[in-house]
């Protein structure tokens, strides 16, 4: 059984958030601009409060998980969906930090088919999301907002049980 020795996430600098200040306002009712800072900041908040829930990174990250692998056994990557178009996946013998060929592993899906045992560091882009997701950090904006001052900053049990479908386990 393959075993993860590390997992590092690395989210972009000043990534585009999924969803705008403007969605978040004409969701809510908000007609004026006073708090379009606070917004912004809420934003972020539910953006990363909706990821944990999940493991599903909705910005790029870059991440890179060290394992010990046995051979023909397949490593479920975490946080999904892997962006290898736009930045290629990258396998490397963590003892030497030598890429490996690519006929020495597989992409299956959310996870990848390493070949031979070793130690290995796989490096991979992440980050993406939905229109049902993007309407829960809205709605978690919103009460979050509308809660403000009232001791309710965490998350209701109705978006709760909506983000329970979105899940990505890995193992």
């Amino acid at each position: 059984m393959n075993e993860v020795l590390s997992i590092t996430s690395v989210e972009a600098s000043a990534p585009d958030e999924p969803v705008t200040v403007d969605e978040v306002k004409e969701w809510a009712n908000i007609d004026h601009t006073d708090d379009d800072a606070l917004l912004f900041t809420m934003i972020i908040g539910a953006r990363q409060d909706v990821e944990a829930e999940t493991g599903i990174k909705l910005v790029p990250n870059t991440v890179t998980v060290v394992v010990k692998a046995m051979c023909d056994e397949r490593l479920y990557l975490p946080y999904v969906p892997l962006i290898t178009e736009a930045t290629p996946l990258s396998v490397a013998d963590d003892l030497t930090d030598a890429e490996i060929d690519a006929d020495g592993y597989k992409v299956k899906g959310g996870g990848i088919q390493l070949f031979a045992a070793g130690t290995y560091a796989v490096t991979y882009t992440t980050g993406g999301t939905t229109q049902a997701l993007n309407e829960l950090i809205k709605m978690l904006v919103a009460y979050r907002y509308n809660n403000r001052g009232d001791g309710e900053s965490g998350m209701p049990d109705e978006i709760k049980q909506r983000l329970l479908k979105y899940q990505k386990v890995w193992l």
